[in-house]
């Protein structure tokens, strides 16, 4: 089967915080992988495939915080640890923020 993805993802545990657009709380995980076209991560609840979050991630050294919107791609369910993992893509993330995170993702400082 040939790989659809452009960007390879980087396997990289950082902190992120995402809420669905119509909710009100925030809540915190960390990823699982990473690229410049989006990540994967887990939640406790359920977002339905479609879905725009609003994510926050946390850079560390320096420390930085990208905001920006991704969509929910694909959704697979983890029963064995009650939980939903989600691969998502950059729907609108600032440029700067964009290429911060390519640096990160490239220079290893991590």
């Amino acid at each position: 089967m040939k790989e659809r993805r452009v960007f390879v993802r980087i396997p990289e545990h950082l902190q992120i915080y995402y809420k669905v657009l119509s909710d009100i709380k925030e809540k915190g995980f960390i990823t699982m992988d990473v690229s410049p076209g989006g990540l994967r991560f887990y939640v406790q609840e359920l977002v339905p495939k479609g879905k725009i979050l609003e994510i926050k991630i946390c850079l560390g050294n320096p420390f930085f915080l990208i905001k920006a919107m991704v969509k929910v791609i694909w959704v697979k369910i983890d029963a064995q640890n009650n939980r939903y993992e989600l691969g998502t893509k950059f729907e609108s993330i600032p440029r700067d923020s964009l290429e911060r995170l390519i640096w990160y993702l490239e220079s290893g400082d991590r």
